[in-house]
């Protein structure tokens, strides 16, 4: 039975999708899930010799130095205006 006034469906995004793969009409989203594994292959012998970082950041510095600038600033003027207000 047709949705809405003009007699047309509506189905939403997921619906479609999902049927199109029940139907194998297409293949799951690009993308590559990374399992982390049991072990690290290169073995430690001494504590500290190896480090684990998030690589999310590099490239990033700049940025995410900047910002940490504008908010100290906008932390730094919110405190100014809050003493003015306090000594009025």
């Amino acid at each position: 039975m047709p949705n809405g006034d003009d007699g047309h469906y509506f189905v939403s995004e997921a619906t479609v999708y999902r049927l199109l793969k029940a139907h194998d009409l297409i293949t799951s989203p690009a993308y590559v899930v990374v399992k982390a594994a049991d072990a690290f292959r290169t073995k430690t012998t001494r504590p500290n010799e190896m480090w684990q970082t998030d690589f999310t950041y590099f490239g990033r510095a700049e940025a995410i130095l900047q910002q940490r600038e504008r908010i100290k600033r906008q932390t730094i003027e919110r405190r100014h205006l809050q003493h003015r207000k306090l000594a009025a």
